[in-house]
């Protein structure tokens, strides 16, 4: 295991706990967000599965409460 594996986990279980990109791009110390999301968070390791199950279902989210919550 080399340093990089360890930054692209370290990344990536942010991202699973919520932690905002930016967040986790100042954690990595990274001048770019495009090195921090396209180079260390590895998508495999994220539930797609459990993001996909977490969205309403439709008709059941009014076009004021997506706008409120965003």
């Amino acid at each position: 295991m080399d340093f990089h594996a360890l930054r692209t986990t370290f990344i990536s279980w942010l991202g699973m706990t919520g932690v905002h990109p930016r967040m986790a791009q100042a954690l990595a110390r990274h001048a770019s967000i495009e090195t921090t999301l396209g180079t260390y968070t590895d998508l495999r390791l994220f539930d797609s599965k459990g993001a996909v199950a977490n969205l309403p279902l439709p008709g059941t989210v009014r076009a004021e409460s997506a706008a409120e919550s965003a």
